[in-house]
């Protein structure tokens, strides 16, 4: 029998084997005991439900390892020193083997808590970020419109991905009024008439990926809607697969233009029996971002599609705007838009004679060139 003191007691242990293992697996169990509330406290704050239900998995069964191997011998015992005085050499071996698997247990728990860390501190770096454009019009007396543009855009950026999704609209209902004498010139009474219908209307929608491969250059795929009917369009779809460039990417500016393969699906209000609804084709586009002052941004985006089966078929659109923040999440931006079709849709008109008479329909042309001056509310977040 030989005599040492224990770890926490300085009564003897009169036992046989190797004591001073025991003291060591005992020391170490006390370590692992006394930051098991600092898991559970860093658990809370990694603030993720998935890794509190792993490190739960981690945690529960490491209880069962500090229970007692047998009545009577514990790490409380020990500490008392009311221990029974016959224990054996595997009641030993019983602690120090449990206390090993507590420490080896305890790896995975600090894995997960640095994973969930990591992760906690990326989602912050790395949030989604919306803007949202409101503008309204409207008149009233002796004529009467509303115009209500609605835009929005999310945003969320990673070490080498990007994703952009973008919808908005434009509406204008007008409503015109008719006015008749009916009477005599000295008694008369007034009879009204109004008629109201849509004057405008644009919605479009897309949605862009890109991948960047270098500080540079990135690969992008792109979809676009668009719903314009009175420039003839019903709809059309235009996916892009390309490459775009980044020239300058500072504080002050950024530059970046793209290049790629267009595939379009179009519906005209008015069918061209000429044309194809269908065709590939190629699409140039440049993005330019200055900061004008601390809290005034001027972009400029400009977008060329031209069609593969018929050259002269070629497409523009140009949007200008300059925007001014008032707070961290309001502003307001001012912008114009200009969109160029060189060969647009057609349009039904009627037909009427020399002498007045109506004679049929036919197809014309519209205009080439449509714009859009807006000044909206702008609300990030």
């Amino acid at each position: 029998m030989s005599a040492v003191s224990s770890p926490w007691n300085k009564s003897p242990l009169h036992l046989d084997g190797d004591a001073s293992a025991l003291a060591a697996a005992l020391t170490q169990l006390r370590t692992v005991m006394k930051t098991l509330p600092n898991v559970v406290f860093c658990l809370h704050s990694a603030n993720s439900e998935r890794r509190s239900a792993l490190l739960f998995a981690q945690i529960a069964p490491l209880f069962s390892l500090i229970a007692p191997c047998q009545p009577g011998l514990s790490p409380s015992s020990v500490r008392r020193g009311d221990y029974p005085r016959t224990a054996t050499i595997e009641h030993l071996a019983c602690l120090r083997y449990r206390a090993g698997r507590l420490l080896r247990g305890a790896a995975p728990i600090a894995i997960l808590l640095a994973s969930a860390s990591a992760a906690s501190g990326q989602a912050a770096q790395e949030p989604w970020y919306s803007s949202s454009e409101f503008s309204f019009v409207q008149t009233g007396g002796n004529a009467e419109s509303a115009t209500l543009g609605i835009a929005t855009t999310v945003t969320r950026a990673w070490e080498r991905t990007e994703i952009k999704i973008e919808a908005g609209g434009i509406r204008t209902r007008s409503t015109r009024f008719s006015r008749i004498a009916v009477g005599t010139e000295d008694d008369f009474r007034i009879d009204e008439t109004s008629d109201s219908d849509i004057s405008a209307e644009n919605y479009n929608a897309g949605m862009r990926v890109d991948r960047r491969f270098s500080d540079r250059t990135s690969v992008f795929v792109q979809s676009g809607w668009t719903r314009n009917t009175f420039s003839g369009i019903r709809h059309r779809l235009v996916n892009v697969l390309g490459v775009s460039t980044r020239w300058a990417a500072t504080e002050s500016q950024r530059i970046r233009t793209a290049y790629g393969f267009t595939h379009t699906i179009q519906q005209d209000v008015v069918p061209d029996p000429e044309k194809d609804g269908r065709f590939l084709g190629l699409r140039l586009s440049s993005e330019y971002w200055r900061k004008v002052t601390e809290n005034a941004e001027w972009t400029s985006n400009l977008v060329m599609d031209g069609n593969g089966d018929e050259p002269s078929d070629l497409r523009a659109d140009w949007t200008n705007a300059l925007s001014v923040s008032m707070n961290e999440h309001l502003g307001l931006k001012t912008s114009y838009r200009t969109t160029f079709d060189n060969e647009p849709a057609l349009a039904r008109v009627p037909l009427m004679s020399p002498g007045g008479e109506e004679a049929g329909r036919v197809l014309i042309s519209r205009k080439k060139f449509d714009r859009v001056f807006t000044v909206a509310l702008v609300v990030s977040f």
